[in-house]
């Protein structure tokens, strides 16, 4: 069975969330497309009629098993474009990604999440990341200067 967020007729609407603990960030390895197998943070689609941080929340709970108390801040609003092989249109998200350091529990890998990891700041070149989250992680001032 295909993936029925694949060619879309309009714009999807997805959330992210950057958890972060003493100079680290949970990242999640993805197990689904898109970006399958590289290196993300929590997330995932917004419910119809549900708002974007508690959507976000959920998805945090459902990846990691972790509850969010409370979102800080909106950190970016993404567009998420992909093209398939021919060239035509295979995926597009409209990304809400917020920060918070307001959670509580532990991180287990769970759902969409094949494994995670809090990851020091000065560490996260290590992993293979989504041109998008990269540029995530520059704006909000944790990718460490190369």
């Amino acid at each position: 069975m295909g993936d029925p967020r694949a060619y879309p007729e309009y714009p999807l609407i997805g959330v992210g969330t950057c958890l972060l603990k003493n100079n680290t960030i949970l990242i999640i390895q993805r197990g689904h497309e898109p970006d399958k197998g590289l290196w993300s943070i929590p997330g995932g689609m917004v419910g119809y009629g549900e708002r974007t941080e508690v959507a976000a929340a959920r998805e945090v709970e459902e990846e990691t098993g972790l509850k969010v108390l409370e979102m800080e801040y909106v950190a970016d609003i993404v567009n998420k474009i992909i093209y398939d092989t021919s060239g035509k249109l295979k995926y597009h998200f409209i990304i809400v990604d917020y920060v918070t350091r307001k959670f509580e529990g532990t991180a287990l890998a769970m759902d969409d999440a094949i494994d995670l990891e809090w990851c020091p700041f000065k560490e996260l070149p290590k992993h293979d990341y989504p041109d998008t989250i990269v540029e995530l992680f520059k704006k909000i001032h944790i990718w460490p200067e190369q």
